[in-house]
């Protein structure tokens, strides 16, 4: 179960990473979708490309979060990752949101 949870930052990392350069096309489906977004390809672009950033930082502290753990507490590192595996999950990507959907609202 802990080595699964380790997928999700990875998977975060990976999934920002063409947001970053460009390569995702206004689409409904993958990406900032919001009416403003969806309505120019310039603020598209910038602000997937902003959000991506964040989701990349987002999964970093994911997996440093991990990290911590397994070195601070390695034999209840298992128990400890399943326990608050949840939070090291969400508040940083929470928080990525939060400060995606401001940074577009100023575009």
């Amino acid at each position: 179960m802990p080595g699964l949870l380790l997928l999700v930052p990875l998977a975060v990392i990976v999934s920002a990473i063409p947001l970053i350069f460009g390569m995702v096309p206004r689409n409904h489906w993958y990406g900032f979708r919001t009416p403003k977004t969806l309505s120019s390809d310039t603020v598209w672009y910038q602000a997937n490309r902003t959000g991506g950033k964040y989701f990349v930082i987002a999964g970093l502290v994911q997996l440093i979060g991990f990290a911590i753990v397994r070195l601070a507490w390695p034999a209840q590192a298992a128990h400890l990752t399943i326990a608050y595996g949840g939070i090291v999950l969400t508040i940083p990507l929470l928080i990525a949101v939060v400060i995606w959907f401001l940074s577009v609202r100023r575009l």
